[in-house]
């Protein structure tokens, strides 16, 4: 499978820029994740690549061949991908086999060709022996697949998913994630997966890209992302964090020994430009306290009381009162974890603390 290249692309409406000249690599034959909150560009870039919108600025490619300029467009129908929108689109008037035939059809394949591909597509997604059923008897799940097979049938080099799971209740969601990473992987296919939800992202993807206002904030793997974070958009929008304010008081290569309000010091990860005497801001995810017979006073170690304990099922979530902050700091430890209320003192790994300009959020 080919790289999907975006080339310096802008879009915009009315004068807003909404895709800023975006340099960008979709690896081929791997699943990918475009991760944003509403608004930042994400479905505009996704549209752009299915040929829906025409950049204002720069190229789109797939692998050597050019599907959009400012000047030229290869029509969405030939450019070998398929799509899954939010809304899945499923004709309620047609049966299953018609619904997933029809582009076949429209793409003039021969009938006795297109039985076999039917078929074939829906026992990829677990719908084999549903032809006959009418579409509008399927369930969300089941519809879900169906326009997955609709997509699936034409053999599209790249599939395009519109926030797919969004319509779903939470525990189809989650299975339908663990079906949809199976069928990338056996398939090959390049997926393209457009969601805010950072838990579908973190669980399905090779690559995710996070997006901000236009750009590009961060590109990799999920595990490289939420460890690597390269500024505090990503770190928050990748899960729960404590903030903590302070200014640097030591640089040591990338690690900044920092001084917070609190009057501990915390040494983590630096962003570049963090130098001496920078008022920054500490973020330490919930997971990554523990709990420590190591004295207040030493580097990332915070002094204070747990003043209320919940049973989460898989993990514990403790509110812990630190002097000198205003709200409590957040600590998750395993269910079998003995934490009991009242005085604790709890450690911050440095490896796994990171700290970043106090402008950056």
């Amino acid at each position: 499978m080919s790289d999907v290249t975006f080339e310096a692309v802008s879009k915009g409406y009315g004068g807003n820029l909404v895709v800023k000249d975006l340099d960008f690599t979709i690896p081929g034959g791997q699943f990918t994740s475009i991760l944003g909150p509403s608004g930042c560009g994400k479905t505009t870039l996704l549209r752009m690549l299915a040929g829906f919108m025409t950049p204002d600025t720069g190229e789109i490619r797939n692998g050597t061949a050019v599907l959009s300029t400012p000047g030229t467009m290869v029509p969405p129908e030939k450019r070998g991908m398929g799509m899954v929108f939010q809304q899945y689109a499923i004709w309620p008037h047609m049966n299953v086999f018609e619904n997933v035939s029809f582009g076949l059809e429209m793409a003039q394949v021969p009938r006795h060709e297109i039985g076999s591909r039917v078929a074939e597509a829906l026992e990829t997604v677990g719908l084999g022996g549903y032809e006959s059923r009418g579409s509008a008897d399927l369930s969300g799940g089941q519809q879900q697949r169906l326009a997955l097979a609709r997509a699936l049938v034409t053999r599209p080099s790249v599939l395009l998913l519109d926030e797919p799971l969004s319509n779903l209740d939470a525990r189809l969601r989650e299975r339908m994630r663990f079906e949809l990473r199976e069928l990338q992987q056996r398939t090959g296919i390049t997926f393209v997966y457009v969601t805010h939800d950072q838990v579908e992202a973190m669980s399905m993807s090779d690559t995710i890209a996070i997006m901000r206002s236009g750009v590009i904030e961060q590109h990799g793997a999920p595990e490289e992302l939420y460890n690597r974070p390269v500024s505090a958009f990503v770190i928050d929008f990748l899960g729960l964090n404590n903030w903590f304010d302070g200014t640097v008081v030591g640089m040591d290569g990338d690690r900044a020994r920092v001084k917070v309000t609190s009057g501990a010091t915390v040494t983590g990860t630096a962003a570049p430009g963090i130098a001496v005497d920078a008022n920054v801001r500490v973020a330490v995810r919930p997971e990554d306290f523990v709990p420590t017979d190591r004295p207040a006073g030493q580097d990332n170690v915070l002094a204070g009381e747990v003043t209320q304990s919940l049973f989460m099922g898989s993990y514990l979530h403790h509110s812990v009162k630190v002097p000198g902050r205003e709200d409590n700091v957040v600590v998750q430890t395993g269910r079998g974890a003995r934490v009991q209320q009242g005085p604790i003192n709890i450690w911050a790994d440095p490896h796994l603390t990171h700290v970043v300009p106090a402008s950056d959020l």
